[in-house]
């Protein structure tokens, strides 16, 4: 851990910036830090410390970079049990989950693609092709991120947006029209889901310019697969074929 030479607060190995106050930090660690971490209003985590932008109080990642915001103290960023790494059980089962995702994005003509490492997506893969339905050339990519607890409405809503932006700078925004698509599929897989989640994901259809962020909840402890099972009268056509694609390629 560096501490912060300016609050004092704790921060990763890797940290650029202070996530407490948002002053860079520089090695070599400077003295032991104080009993208690200086916290500015909505808690310590309000700046990112891969690029030192102000990330809202209640966002898992960056909006600025995409980084996921790690909590490195009790109830800093997110939810207790959401947002961690998969273990033990949850691992074996997470394992056994992406080995078969992989045959089936596979068969579908997915290719892996180099991944932002701030998001610490554990797939991330692309696929170009000519979708008749779409009348033009769709270029799909899925981020896929394992959590070993369950998902919540808020952690659904920023990972989402994080990964269509991250996928936008693969395809650009130039690059989208008539005939060029976007799709975007990020993917959380957990062992379960909060009430909440499958009632949020039934509203949730943001609107972008040739591009569709279509996010996925697998909950392989509990069997479900929660995504937007509704049609927009103004994307009927586009988000019939997508959610089919969703069902077959993340089906759990």
């Amino acid at each position: 851990m560096i501490a912060c030479p300016s609050c004092a607060f704790e921060n990763p190995d890797d940290g650029k910036f202070c996530t407490g106050c948002g002053a860079k930090l520089t090695p070599p660690p400077p003295p032991p830090a104080a009993p208690e971490a200086a916290a500015g209003p909505g808690g310590p985590s309000r700046f990112c410390n891969e690029c030192g932008a102000r990330v809202p109080a209640d966002s898992r990642f960056c909006t600025a970079c995409g980084r996921t915001t790690e909590p490195t103290s009790p109830g800093a960023g997110q939810e207790a049990g959401a947002g961690g790494r998969a273990g033990g059980a949850a691992s074996a089962s997470a394992a056994a989950y992406l080995a078969a995702l992989d045959e089936r994005l596979a068969a579908a003509g997915y290719e892996k693609i180099d991944a932002p490492a701030v998001l610490g997506l554990d797939r991330f893969l692309r696929r170009k092709k000519f979708e008749l339905m779409q009348i033009g050339m769709v270029t799909a990519v899925c981020g896929v991120k394992v959590l070993d607890g369950p998902a919540t409405p808020s952690y659904v809503k920023d990972y989402s947006k994080a990964v269509f932006d991250a996928a936008v700078g693969k395809k650009g925004f130039l690059a989208r029209n008539a005939v060029q698509q976007l799709l975007v599929y990020p993917v959380l897989v957990v062992p379960s889901a909060e009430a909440g989640v499958a009632e949020f994901l039934s509203s949730h259809w943001p609107k972008h310019w040739m591009a569709f962020e279509f996010p996925v909840v697998a909950a392989i402890g509990t069997g479900e697969l929660l995504l937007h099972r509704g049609t927009p009268v103004w994307q009927a056509l586009s988000h019939g074929g997508f959610r089919k694609q969703a069902e077959s390629l993340f089906a759990v």
